[in-house]
């Protein structure tokens, strides 16, 4: 199932939806709401597979964005299928998809959609790490990892499967997931509705 789907060849990220985020407010000290903009990678764009890839190289102490980028240009070549490969983009850019600003870009996910009775996989995810959780940080931005999960949750509406970092394990719980493997810290989401 896919949010705003269109059936029309458009060569350009994919607009699935706005969600929120929270932004830091310097001169008021609190956070405050802000609109961002959740998309699919379209694997015929070039524009957008450069995108991915500059986004990659320029967020350092990244851990998965460059696994990301390597992805999305198998999905563009056909070595990986583009019907069951998915690359989302959560950025802060609101219009003129078609051109993507690396620099917007807050977060990245890849979901592998198998057939039933497989969940659906988080294959990779990551959020810009100068956004990443730390205790006592003021960090620029919030809820961002959050919101990409919860519009995944929307999207994978049954159940969604992820193998964990122990760093991330935390992570996965607060947003529902629970351990299947401690082996390999292999985490499920179902939809209890």
């Amino acid at each position: 199932m896919k949010i705003n789907s269109q059936n029309s060849i458009d060569f350009r990220a994919k607009f699935l939806c706005n969600t929120e985020i929270k932004k830091f407010n310097h001169k008021t000290n609190v956070y405050s709401p802000l609109k961002v903009s959740f998309l699919e990678y379209e694997p015929d764009n070039l524009k957008d597979l450069i995108t991915i890839t500059e986004t990659a190289t320029s967020w350092k102490k990244q851990q998965y964005a460059k696994k990301i980028a390597l992805n999305a240009k198998l999905i563009s070549v056909g070595f990986l299928s583009n019907l069951k490969n998915h690359i989302y983009i959560l950025t802060k850019q609101k219009e003129s998809f078609d051109k993507l600003n690396s620099q917007d870009i807050l977060g990245l996910a890849h979901m592998l959609n198998e057939e039933n009775p497989i969940p659906d996989e988080l294959v990779l995810f990551e959020v810009k790490p100068d956004f990443r959780y730390e205790k006592n940080k003021k960090k620029e931005y919030k809820n961002i990892g959050k919101s990409i999960i919860d519009l995944l949750k929307n999207i994978y509406c049954n159940s969604i499967k992820v193998f964990s970092s122990y760093t991330a394990a935390n992570f996965y719980e607060k947003q529902g997931f629970e351990i299947i493997d401690t082996d390999v810290l292999e985490y499920l989401w179902k939809n209890k509705k």
